[in-house]
């Protein structure tokens, strides 16, 4: 069993260097200047520490403008995911339904179109609407990738929460609607947390919708416009480095600091079919 577990320990060991090494490798090509970049010599620590990057990255370009983009969408499509999927979700669990089972996993299937597909639709769509290089555009679009998946994992996550909860409620006098507010949605905050992390990274790292619909540099996200610093003539590859640092911190954040509600949410979700 300690042969075991050492050998188990060394494999973690080593897929966690797998996995961080990249991202230190991205920060310190960051911390340094253009000509230990292209060195002959290469290290594993930086040799000479400077910020001109971020400087540069904030002062020469327009990245605020694409943060700023990206935060108001991803965090107007988590809202949205949020909603939907827990309405939807508790619905399906407690209303009785006919055909329920089939169009709770049916919704599973939208994930055969390819965003790419969708693309041209949207664009066309969404042009006669008006509501193309729009936020609330950006985020229709994005949702139709991330609420199928939440409606499923909320319907089965509600579905392991016992009912004589909400029972209780019902006795003293309590609505439908108020004990899924006062009740189950609490009991839900492991799946609605993770419904919202997945809705906001998918959201985050979205290029094809953006690509189609936000054709205004005002309007872009942050993975289209990093597409343009690569257009640039003459790239700062250090500039690109700052930024794909600062745009990896906040998904790396999230999950972080809600690791156990993310495990523990995707883990009760399959419990029940």
């Amino acid at each position: 069993m300690k042969g075991t577990s050492r050998f188990l320990a060394i494999i973690s060991f080593l897929a966690l260097i797998l996995f961080v090494f990249p991202f230190y490798w991205m920060l310190k090509s960051s911390l340094e200047p253009s000509t230990d970049l292209f060195s002959p010599q290469i290290g594993i620590l930086p040799i000479h520490l400077t910020f001109n990057s971020y400087e540069a990255l904030f002062s020469q370009t327009d990245f605020l403008i694409y943060l700023h983009n990206s935060l108001i969408v991803a965090s107007g499509c988590m809202a949205l995911n949020m909603i939907v999927s827990c309405l939807s979700g508790y619905g399906l669990a407690r209303l009785r339904i006919r055909g329920k089972s089939i169009f709770a996993r049916a919704t599973l299937f939208t994930y055969m179109f390819p965003p790419m597909l969708l693309g041209i639709p949207f664009y066309v769509l969404f042009g006669t609407l008006g509501l193309r290089n729009t936020f609330l555009g950006i985020i229709l679009a994005q949702a139709t990738m991330t609420i199928p998946f939440s409606i499923w994992l909320m319907w089965q996550f509600f579905q392991t929460i016992p009912i004589s909860y909400e029972e209780s409620a019902w006795v003293s006098g309590a609505s439908l609607f108020r004990s899924f507010l006062t009740v189950s949605l609490p009991l839900a905050l492991p799946g609605i947390i993770a419904v919202s992390l997945f809705s906001f990274a998918l959201s985050w790292g979205d290029y094809t919708y953006s690509l189609f619909l936000l054709t205004e540099n005002s309007m872009r996200t942050i993975p289209l416009g990093l597409n343009f610093f690569v257009e640039l003539p003459g790239i700062h590859w250090g500039i690109m480095e700052a930024a794909s640092v600062l745009v990896s911190l906040p998904g790396f954040l999230l999950v972080l600091f809600f690791q156990k509600y993310l495990v523990s949410g995707f883990g009760m979700g399959g419990l029940k079919g």
